[in-house]
């Protein structure tokens, strides 16, 4: 409980705001923080639960095609972690399966016909993280910005090999596709590196021991 008052003083730090619409797609990392950190041992995960979170996030592709996709890779990279390490597979499929059953018939609702689904899905999967095209903005990022980059994928791995392997792949997979689309226009940074990547280090502050929480404000 002590640290909701580190919670709280991060989030006045980097955020200050409840208004945060360009780190909405990290909604379901935060539900999968609860599913990890919200009691002493992980929350069971079964069919009961990946099935809605797929249809959930079905509905996510519609919102925005970009949501939809990081939506998948957060909980599926979570879900496959979970079932290699208790050796059943059931819910990961489970999960698999409704989202792309969720996509195909809210997506005929939508659209009322079939080849504009995939349509849809060929297209934005080639729009997906970003115009990586040159901005002439007149700014650029520093040699030390790319420093702080590595020592924070450095500190989050070291965190995540030593106390939360289950959250291993979902964590760097997420730090590539944030430096992907953050660095790929200078004007994409703040809002698709900074916001992003402070939310995922929310994960070190929720940890008894003080060398997590002072690597975070490092």
């Amino acid at each position: 409980y002590r640290s909701f008052l580190l919670f709280g003083i991060a989030y006045y730090a980097f955020l200050k705001t409840l208004i945060l619409p360009d780190a909405f797609f990290l909604l379901p990392l935060v539900v999968v923080f609860y599913l990890e950190l919200s009691q002493e041992n992980p929350i069971e995960i079964n069919i009961k639960l990946a099935a809605p979170l797929g249809l959930i996030v079905s509905f996510f592709f519609y919102v925005r095609f970009f949501y939809g996709m990081l939506a998948v890779v957060t909980f599926g990279a979570y879900f496959f972690s979970r079932a290699i390490s208790q050796k059943k597979l059931s819910s990961f499929v489970s999960f698999l399966v409704t989202t792309a059953a969720g996509y195909l018939v809210l997506g005929f609702f939508i659209f009322k016909n079939k080849y504009d689904i995939f349509k849809y899905l060929f297209i934005n999967n080639q729009l997906n993280f970003g115009n990586s095209v040159d901005m002439t903005l007149g700014v650029s990022n520093t040699t030390m910005c790319f420093v702080a980059v590595a020592v924070l994928g450095i500190l989050l791995n070291i965190y995540l090999l030593l106390k939360k392997r289950s959250l291993f792949i979902s964590v760097n997979v997420l730090y590539l596709i944030f430096i992907k689309i953050g660095f790929s226009r200078t004007d994409h940074y703040l809002n698709y590196f900074v916001i992003p990547m402070v939310i995922v280090g929310f994960l070190l502050i929720f940890n008894k021991r003080a060398i997590y929480k002072a690597a975070y404000f490092s």
